[in-house]
Parts: C-alpha cells; structure tokens; sequence
C-alpha cells in the first residue's frame, strides 16, 4: 500500500500520522500503471492529494466480518464525529 499525507478528511480518520492511502483520480491512475514511469514522475504522483470534498467517511461496527451489511454505518458514543 502506498500512503501519503492525510487531506483533511483523512486526518481526523487517522489521526495519529495524518496518513492516508494514495488515491488517485483517472487519468493519474492511468499513468501509474504504464510501463517506464520515471522515479521522478512517480515521486511528484505520491503527494497527490485526493479532495476530501468527495470523500464520505462513517464508522463501521467492529464486527463487521460478522455483519450482514459489513458496510452499515455504526455509531460509537465515545468517538467525536467526523465532519466532512
């Protein structure tokens, strides 16, 4: 997995090392996955920042291998809510 800085809806989801996955849009995932990408291009692609404007994040339940709907948003009382 490659990560990169956390936007800023991904900060408050992991919160620690304001990380997040690299997400690209279309077309730079187009150019990732051809053949001969310089190191240098590939450098510049992993600070891409995904806009948090078209994320959406919620909580899941922590059992959710056992869910019926593992994707079901789940509400914790003691965790502050994500705004996004």
């Amino acid at each position: 997995m490659v990560t990169t800085a956390a936007n800023t809806l991904m900060q408050q989801v992991h919160n620690r090392r304001k990380r997040m996955p690299l997400i690209l849009n279309d077309d730079l995932a187009w150019e990732w996955i051809q053949d001969g990408l310089p190191a240098e291009r590939i450098r510049t692609m992993v600070t891409y920042q995904y806009p948090s404007e078209q994320m959406h994040a919620y909580t899941i339940r922590k059992d959710f291998r056992e869910a019926s709907d593992p994707t079901e948003p789940f509400e914790y009382a003691e965790l502050p809510a994500v705004a996004d």
